[in-house]
């Protein structure tokens, strides 16, 4: 569990700025504020700091004189105050491209619940970007054979011999694949389970570009899947195919 650092003076709020805007950072950061009439905060600090583990720092900050200072040396659009909470990548593209550090609001409890679950998932894929994955880890994770039980929100919950099943994050496999479309139910896989997160990373059981076009020859028809978040998808070398995916030419 990541340690919730407070930002609790002025000086302080100054520093986690120069943090975020400086080049010293290897994590995301999360930052979590409070509203002004309120004494905590809606989104749940405790679970993203559970989930954060040694994939990010979490600071958590009231709305008030403090949030000001903070607001005054960061570029316009990327303040967050009044309850809200933002994830902050590694390096300094989200300073012009503010969708790469989206603001979660949360004006009630309701909002807090969904607020949480952004942030996590903007966590989880911010960490991956920024390869923290493959670091070596500091402490001691057990490798297992997880069978997976349920597949649901973005979560494949798996069975590893505990009484509670572990998790495995569609965010923390394979980028803007849907979790439904790498495991199922009743399907084993290999992975290395964080006792701490309760989570299993089974990035190192994922195959390979080059391994999984390895079967693969010039001229063999394909049917695929396309996902995209933005802009157009070249479709060129596809044709239609029947159930609404496209076959496409290797």
């Amino acid at each position: 569990m990541a340690t919730v650092q407070r930002i609790d003076d002025a000086r302080a709020a100054g520093a986690l700025a120069d943090l975020l805007n400086g080049d010293a950072r290897k994590r995301p950061v999360v930052v979590i504020t409070i509203p002004s009439a309120r004494d905590e905060p809606w989104i749940d600090v405790d679970e993203v700091a559970h989930e954060a583990g040694e994939l990010a720092d979490v600071y958590l900050m009231p709305t008030s004189d403090i949030t000001w200072e903070f607001s005054h040396r960061m570029s316009h659009g990327t303040q967050v105050y009044g309850g809200a909470g933002r994830v902050y990548p590694v390096g300094h593209e989200w300073l012009t491209d503010l969708q790469r550090s989206p603001l979660r609001f949360a004006w009630s409890e309701r909002d807090g619940e969904k607020a949480t679950q952004q942030l996590i998932s903007d966590m989880f894929r911010m960490a991956a970007a920024a390869g923290l994955l493959h670091s070596k880890p500091t402490r001691y994770l057990r490798e297992v054979d997880a069978v997976v039980r349920w597949v649901v929100a973005g979560r494949a919950l798996v069975e590893v011999g505990n009484p509670l099943p572990a998790t495995i994050a569609e965010e923390l496999t394979v980028d803007d694949v849907p979790i439904d479309r790498l495991v199922a139910p009743g399907q084993t896989v290999k992975g290395w389970l964080d006792p701490e997160t309760n989570r299993v990373d089974v990035t190192r059981s994922l195959s390979t570009s080059d391994e999984a076009l390895a079967a693969y020859s010039i001229g063999d028809v394909v049917l695929a899947s396309i996902f995209h978040r933005a802009g157009s998808v070249d479709l060129s070398a596809s044709v239609p195919a029947p159930g609404g995916d496209s076959a496409l030419w290797v």
